[in-house]
């Protein structure tokens, strides 16, 4: 079923990545202060419904541990519209919640690639509950950011892998 709340537009409008080079690469235990806000940008009397999420990552004050960042922030605003023959209970229920659930998705995936070029390698914020912070404007708490690849050197060894298999095959067509 396509939901009746698309998302036509998407704009980053701030990405901030300080990474930390001469800290070692991050593992799974690397806990941040995470924020996430989020509010609706719509002008009023428009059809269309911008909304914005922001999600900001620091080191814990209290956490006096090396860090492979000492900031992330990203803001990206996405515009929405329902589709006409979308009651108004329905609108009541999935807007903001969808709203912040796929904007919170687009964040997710631009701190991936942004920080797969930084010497901790690519991280992945964890999943969030939607319905929770779709409640209230802000949800602040700890995560541990998750490393996307645990041996960087990976796709390397398969590479070998495949080129020994091409060999082993091509031997005993012989």
């Amino acid at each position: 079923m396509i939901s009746p709340l698309r998302l036509d537009d998407v704009e980053l409008e701030k990405l901030v990545v300080r990474a930390c080079p001469q800290v070692a690469p991050a593992g799974a235990g690397e806990e941040y202060a995470v924020t996430l806000t989020h509010r609706s940008i719509s002008e009023p009397g428009s059809e269309a419904l911008w909304h914005q999420v922001r999600v900001r990552l620091v080191p814990p004050k209290d956490d006096r541990a090396p860090h492979a960042f000492s900031e992330i922030d990203v803001v990206v605003n996405g515009r929405f519209e329902f589709d006409v023959n979308a009651g108004e209970d329905l609108r009541k229920k999935l807007y903001p919640m969808a709203a912040v659930s796929i904007l919170f998705g687009v964040a997710r995936g631009i701190l991936a690639q942004a920080t797969g070029i930084c010497p901790s390698g690519a991280l992945l914020l964890p999943p969030l509950d939607v319905t929770a912070s779709a409640k209230r404007r802000t949800i602040s708490g700890l995560c541990k950011l998750v490393p996307i690849a645990a041996n960087r050197h990976q796709p390397a060894a398969q590479g070998h892998a495949i080129e020994e298999a091409a060999e082993n095959a091509a031997g005993s067509e012989t």
